[in-house]
């Protein structure tokens, strides 16, 4: 008697595996059957583990360079990258790669505001193409003219390439919309009343002149003699007041200036080349009986300051002036003496270089009598 034979066979194999010259690729018992040397069978078994290789596939879309795995890619292309997986199988990824190349900085025109039209326009120059869209700083655009831009405003402008890659920055500053020239003050000087009659020459000029304004000034007036004009557009005018200027009721310089938006407002400066007027009403105590010495506090009296002018004091019947302080200026105080009287009188008027005008007196009084004010 003859016997049969058996044998087993364990194999771990990727994706397939040959078996005497079948092709297996799934896992699983296999048996095969053939005759053994005494004629009899001989029972091959196969205990099969079929592991797989595993696929990933990676899209991605990148500027000037990508780098993928621990290298650097500069091109567009379909890249792989082997590895072994958990199983011992390999590990195939994939990457589709696509390189888009950041764009340079814009260029650009710029349309600034005129006077006329209140908006600006800017119209990018570099880079043109299908591939690019353009921003000032909102939602990208195929159209590289931004028009209806806002004045006095600073626009951020980049370009986008092929929806991805965006450009370095550049910054176009819009200017305020033109408007015809503002004259914001005069310099020179106010008081004039030593200058009228003297012969000597005075000058006026535009604060802070615009550049590309030409200035018309004003005096309205035969009595002042224009010397010369100078300075930017005219900006300065130098001028001498005649004697007869004293009579004139208005006294003042005018300017305006004129771009190619117009002409604009006229600024005034009025001067000052009389004597003073009555001075305001006086402040302070008419019933002088807590400042009288030696037991009284000084009293103040005060009236309304006025440029170039200095206040001369007076009192009736007269005080001794070393108990009087501020003489000069609208605010003085005093204390009245012992014996003063039961009603006087405080008058006060002003000087300037034109002369002394009319006074403002009001009655003082140690007790309480009729009172006259003028």
């Amino acid at each position: 008697i003859n016997y049969s034979t058996t044998s087993t066979t364990d194999v771990t194999a990727c994706d397939t595996y040959t078996w005497n010259g079948v092709y297996y690729t799934a896992s699983g018992v296999y048996t095969y059957t053939t005759t053994n040397a005494a004629g009899c069978d001989s029972v091959a078994t196969l205990n099969l583990t079929i592991n797989y290789t595993t696929t990933s596939t990676t899209d991605v879309i990148a500027c000037d360079t990508y780098t993928w795995n621990g290298v650097d890619y500069t091109a567009s292309g379909v890249y792989t990258y082997t590895t072994t997986n958990a199983a011992g199988c390999d590990s195939v990824a994939t990457l589709n790669l696509t390189i888009v190349q950041i764009p340079a900085a814009p260029t650009f025109t710029i349309t600034q505001p005129t006077c006329l039209i209140a908006t600006a326009s800017i119209n990018f120059t570099s880079p043109i193409g299908a591939e690019y869209t353009y921003s000032v700083g909102g939602l990208y655009s195929a159209s590289p003219l931004f028009t209806g831009l806002t004045a006095n405003t600073t626009y951020t402008l980049t370009v986008q390439s092929n929806g991805v890659c965006v450009s370095a920055p550049v910054t176009a500053v819009v200017n305020a919309q033109p408007t015809a020239p503002i004259v914001n003050g005069i310099n020179g000087p106010v008081q004039i009343c030593s200058l009228i009659g003297s012969g000597d020459t005075v000058c006026y000029s535009v604060a802070n002149p615009e550049v590309g304004v030409t200035y018309t000034w004003n005096f309205n007036n035969n009595n002042v003699n224009v010397i010369s004009y100078s300075g930017a557009g005219n900006s300065t005018v130098c001028v001498t007041f005649a004697a007869g200027y004293l009579n004139a009721q208005v006294k003042r310089v005018r300017v305006r200036g004129r771009n190619a938006c117009g002409n604009g407002q006229w600024f005034t400066l009025t001067l000052q080349g009389t004597v003073p007027a009555r001075p305001s009403a006086i402040a302070g105590p008419r019933l002088i009986c807590d400042y009288i010495a030696p037991t009284g506090t000084p009293a103040t009296y005060t009236v309304n300051q006025v440029a170039g002018v200095t206040y001369n004091w007076t009192f009736t019947p007269a005080i001794d002036p070393s108990q009087i302080t501020g003489q000069g200026t609208n605010t003085i105080t005093v204390l009245y003496p012992f014996n003063y009287p039961t009603v006087g009188t405080l008058s006060v008027n002003g000087t300037n270089d034109c002369g002394t005008g009319l006074s403002r007196t009001i009655q003082v009084r140690t007790r309480n009598v009729a009172t006259t004010i003028n």
